[in-house]
């Protein structure tokens, strides 16, 4: 069954944020059939533990999408990323960002032309992560309706 939406989350060499982050895909709420991509810009083979450990138990199709780490190539990453969805709408997120439990269901819910899409976000203690001068955020949709030109 094609996914309605298609998480793409970037990385680069943070997995115990990453961990944390993919699990709160595991709690979304509301129904919404998705699939996450992982866009990782060049991390080591720690990364992609995390990543295949996540993908063998979660209840969604999961990939990891990888190239070999040239300087600060985040973008391209994300392009070879989004290439591979398959659902209709695209939902950009970071590797060290634990999204709300109705970040899909409210994308999902409130995305239609006209409509910009902003991201907030709460800060977690850096002790929770694994680097304390980079906390974790929490993710949430905030809606802004934008007249179309």
């Amino acid at each position: 069954m094609t996914p309605a939406v298609t998480v793409v989350m970037s990385t680069w060499e943070r997995p115990a944020h990453l961990a944390l982050a993919l699990a709160g895909y595991l709690r979304q709420t509301g129904g919404i059939r998705f699939e996450l991509i992982v866009a990782d810009d060049g991390s080591g083979p720690e990364t992609a533990a995390v990543v295949r450990r996540f993908a063998e138990k979660a209840p969604f199709p999961v990939q990891h999408v990888w190239h070999t780490r040239a300087g600060h190539q985040r973008t391209a990453i994300l392009n070879r990323a989004v290439a591979r969805a398959s659902a209709p709408q695209v939902l950009y997120t970071d590797g060290d960002c634990v999204p709300a439990a109705d970040l899909i269901a409210v994308h999902h819910r409130e995305l239609e032309p006209g409509t910009l899409l902003i991201g907030g976000y709460v800060r977690i203690p850096p002790e929770i992560g694994d680097s304390a001068s980079e906390p974790l955020v929490t993710v949430y949709v905030a809606v802004s309706r934008q007249a179309q030109a």
